[in-house]
């Protein structure tokens, strides 16, 4: 499989609540440093995000990554 079709609503569902188990405001973020879903509720999909001052990054994948606190 190349690729698959996921809807927002699905890919939150099923990635908020492990967000929120990172931090309030932890994100998952696409190459680019925009946000796909974050659990701060001041980032929106699609922001550009940038970590916080000792945040920490962690690969998901080749395309994006987990930040456990924006900026």
């Amino acid at each position: 499989m190349v690729g698959t079709d996921v809807t927002a609503q699905s890919l939150e569902r099923a990635t908020l609540g492990l967000l929120r188990t990172i931090g309030p405001n932890a994100a998952l973020v696409n190459t680019d440093g925009r946000s796909i879903v974050s659990a701060g509720a001041a980032v929106d999909a699609g922001d550009v995000v940038q970590a916080a001052s000792g945040a920490q990054e962690c690969a998901a994948g080749r395309h994006f990554h987990i930040i456990s606190a924006t900026a």
